[in-house]
Formats: structure tokens, sequence, C-alpha cells
């Protein structure tokens, strides 16, 4: 079943004129309504109403699949991997000429000669058959058995949906197929969603820097 397949589920609200949202959760009104004005019960008086819809999205989490990046997707997905990085990194307090020199650097050193070093996995996430993220991740070189994301990112219309989770849970048994005995990643201090979906994981701090800026 592709992604564009799944029906989401909705949620219907009535919220009356006295911004009172109207459900099972709506206490009773017992007896006559006494008009504001004239104090006269008011019995069948029809109230203005609209109705709100809150869309739910389902989760996906048992929907995804990695697979190895073709070439449209690296050459797609590349520049804003790179343009992200430097983002996140003028976040910091990094000017934006600086983050966007630290990005190219790099990836440069992820990418000899522009491509993916032969250790590594770059993978395409796959959500209902369809691309919908990407996961890089691969062996550190002074620390055997160590592994770490290099970038993960899911499409923004997918986020908040189980996509990172489980591409995270596949990330680790790509690192057990490798021989890998555990999983390391970096992450910016502003970025909280992220630490919760890691910490949630059962990731442990292992390193904080911290800046005060003038």
């Amino acid at each position: 079943m592709g992604a564009l397949d799944i029906a989401a589920r909705r949620l219907s609200v009535t919220v009356t004129g006295e911004g009172r949202a109207a459900g099972a959760w709506a206490a009773p009104r017992r007896g006559p309504r006494r008009g504001p004005r004239t104090g006269v019960a008011e019995l069948g008086r029809p109230r203005s109403h609209a109705v709100r819809h809150w869309v739910v999205p389902p989760n996906l989490e048992g929907d995804i699949e990695l697979v190895a990046i073709s070439e449209d997707q690296f050459s797609e997905r590349m520049p804003r991997l790179k343009a992200g990085y430097a983002e996140h990194l003028r976040a910091t307090g990094m000017s934006a000429e600086r983050a966007a020199e630290k990005s190219e650097e790099v990836h440069a050193r992820l990418l000899p000669d522009g491509q993916p070093r032969h250790q590594d996995r770059l993978l395409t996430v796959l959500v209902g058959g369809v691309p919908g993220g990407l996961l890089w991740l691969g062996p550190l070189d002074d620390e055997p058995g160590v592994w770490w994301v290099w970038q993960i990112e899911v499409d923004e219309t997918l986020r908040g949906r189980g996509v990172g989770r489980a591409a995270m849970k596949e990330a680790a048994e790509v690192v057990r197929a490798g021989g890998g005995h555990s999983l390391g990643l970096d992450v910016f201090g502003d970025n909280l969603a992220a630490r919760r979906l890691y910490d949630s994981l059962g990731f442990r701090t292992t390193k904080l820097q911290m800046r005060l800026a003038f």
C-alpha cells in the first residue's frame, strides 16, 4: 500500500457560538437557557456553530523499508543535506559564510571524489514504497565496531509519524549485519524533537558541548 493510499483518521469537533466544543466530554446543560439580555427562557432557539475538522495522520512506522539510494535520489538530496547542515551550524552562532564552508568540508571528507566511501551505507527510506527520506551511516575509522549516523533526513510531510523511529531501528540492524556493536550520532542542541526520539530509543549522551555567545 502506497503512502498516498493510507487514509487518515478524522476527528470532528463542533464549536458553538459561545466557544464551547460539543462532544462526549461536554457537560450537559440542565434546564432552559436564560437569554443574556431579557432573562426569558429560550427553548429550542438555534445557535450558530461551526464544524472544524482535525486530521489525525496514521503512524507509518510499520510501512518503512531501507534500500540503496539511486543516483537520482543522491543527486536530488545531497544539496539539501549540505544546506540543512549549514543551517544547523548557523543556529549555533556560526556565520553564514563559515557554516557553508564547514558543511562543504565535512561532506567532502565523507564523499571522496563526490561518492560515498565504500564502507558506508547511503540508503533511501521508502514509506509505502515511495521515497520519504535518507539514512547515511558507516563505521568509524578509529573505533572498530562503532558505526555513526552521518545524516538522517525525513521529508517534512512525514515527520512526527514514526518514520524516523522506524529508520533508526532499521539502522541498528544494518550495523549488526555489518559486524558493528554500537551506533552513535551527533545531534544539535536546538533539535529537541530528535533528542527526544534518540532518548526514547535508548541512546545515551556521551559528549555535550556548550557555548556562550557575546
